[in-house]
């Protein structure tokens, strides 16, 4: 391919790729109200929720979150456009063009609200927003929605001296780091089903078979129980596992430079 090839890709990536999300952009809902979502400084994060302007409601802040740590950069409104539901989720599913994300509508609703927030500081805060009728001053909202936004220094993942991108940032919580399953245990080489019946995760690679659940500090590698020091969760829409069990369970090294932040995995086959 010869250079000019190379620039019109380039240009065409430019204009395709949604803005920030090169650099880890993360999108949340109402679904992940009452949620706490973990970001590092810098990372973008767009919340969307069902709104109806021309009923005179809209979504007011409760409580804006600090300054310091979460600066809104955009507030807008985006169109819905009707989709044919499935048996899960009924035929008046919505398909929200922009997120490509199907969901139930709020009675009335024919747009969505967003906002994009950027990260500008280390710490936690808490956004609150009521879907109300601004000069009802005395009346209850419709609807609330909460989210905790917690916002670390950035942790490098490094495999084999190349580095781990995820769609939501690595954290620590009782001296363990968590990382996205999916994106860890496909840079391993495993292969992983997800069973949401059970909210369990199994991974394979050769002849390693590591079995997860969510909220449980119990996990299995090949058949035989390991007491994990932390429980894999959810934040955001992602599940997150203890990434030195994980690493090490796929017989790999790991080492953690705490004043870098960078965590270290090597093959070790």
């Amino acid at each position: 391919m010869n250079k000019c090839c190379f620039f019109l890709l380039f240009l065409i990536l430019l204009l395709f790729c949604p803005s920030g999300a090169m650099a880890g952009q993360i999108y949340i809902s109402e679904n992940n109200c009452n949620q706490e979502i973990f970001l590092h400084e810098g990372q973008l994060i767009e919340l969307s929720l069902d709104a109806n302007p021309t009923t005179g409601y809209s979504w007011q802040y409760a409580k804006k979150p600090d300054t310091n740590i979460l600066v809104e950069t955009e507030h807008g409104f985006r169109q819905k456009a009707p989709v044919q539901g499935d048996a899960k989720q009924g035929a008046d599913a919505y398909f929200d063009v922009d997120n490509e994300t199907r969901y139930l509508p709020m009675v009335g609703a024919g747009e969505v609200e967003y906002w994009v927030f950027q990260t500008s500081g280390n710490g936690a805060t808490e956004l609150s927003l009521e879907y109300s009728r601004p000069w009802e001053e005395a009346a209850a909202p419709l609807k609330s929605f909460t989210i905790k936004i917690n916002v670390k220094p950035q942790i490098t993942v490094m495999l084999d001296n190349s580095a781990l991108e995820f769609d939501v940032s690595p954290v620590i919580e009782d001296g363990r780091t968590l990382v996205p399953l999916r994106a860890i245990f496909e840079a391993l080489g495993a292969e992983i089903a997800w069973l949401p019946e059970k909210s369990m995760v199994i991974a394979k690679k050769n002849d390693k078979i590591v079995e997860l659940t969510v909220g449980s500090d119990i996990a299995y590698r090949n058949g035989s129980a390991v007491k994990l020091d932390v429980a894999p969760k959810i934040t955001g829409d992602r599940v997150l596992v203890p990434l030195r069990f994980v690493s090490e369970a796929m017989e790999c090294k790991v080492d953690w430079d705490e004043s870098s932040r960078i965590i270290n995995i090597t093959n070790q086959k």
